[in-house]
């Protein structure tokens, strides 16, 4: 049985062959499916069913609205909603997949920033530690609602919507170091970092198996 990772790897190549007006409605289609609540292979065996379906509407000169007609969200609730959810224990792995890869990077990067610039090194504050893990869970989880609100919108607000979201990624960070209380301060060494951020780039290959089987 085909894993979810090849369903999107063969979506990815198969969508090359859509025009630029189709791929604009699939990709809305895309974005919906993938952001609602539901098993994911389920969700991605849909939208390889609509995309082939689209490629040989196409081929018969047919634009997708053709094919989904002129109201394709409404098509496509109709298609989610009847789709098996996403299981609990699939939305909690995704969520511990996500905060180990946010963990990994930020420690990864601390480590070796530190190793070649010791005179940066400071203490780090536990408090920090809590709000950024916090971080990396609250985004990813705003960037799937965000994800299903902007399926079929106008691409001006799209872009305007996703640089709000790179900038706060940004932003962030900086105010939870320069706002929030620090309590709880502790010296970690680079090479620590370094463990941890490899340890959990393990984990999260390990966990990515299960998240996107």
């Amino acid at each position: 049985m085909a894993t979810t990772t090849t369903y999107i790897q063969l979506n990815n190549d198969r969508r090359k062959k859509l025009t630029d007006e189709n791929e604009e409605i699939y990709g809305d289609i895309l974005l919906y499916v993938r952001s609602s609540n539901v098993d994911q292979r389920a969700g991605e065996e849909l939208l390889m069913e609509l995309l082939e379906h689209l490629i040989e509407a196409q081929d018969r000169r047919k634009r997708a609205v053709d094919v989904f007609g002129s109201d394709p969200k409404e098509y496509c609730k109709s298609l989610v909603d009847e789709l098996p959810k996403e299981s609990v224990p699939s939305k909690i792995l995704f969520f511990i997949y996500m905060f180990s890869y946010g963990v990994m990077w930020m420690f990864g990067t601390m480590g070796v920033i530190e190793f070649l610039f010791p005179s940066l090194k400071q203490p780090i504050a536990l408090s920090h530690l809590v709000l950024f893990g916090a971080l990396f869970i609250t985004i990813p989880a705003a960037a799937i609602v965000l994800m299903k609100q902007l399926a079929f919108s106008k691409e001006r607000s799209k872009q305007a919507a996703w640089s709000g979201v790179a900038l706060s990624i940004i932003l962030l960070p900086y105010a939870i170091f320069l706002l929030a209380p620090s309590t709880g301060e502790v010296v970690i060494a680079p090479w620590v970092y370094v463990v941890i951020a490899l340890l959990l780039f393990i984990g999260t290959r390990l966990l990515k198996q299960k998240v996107f089987d």
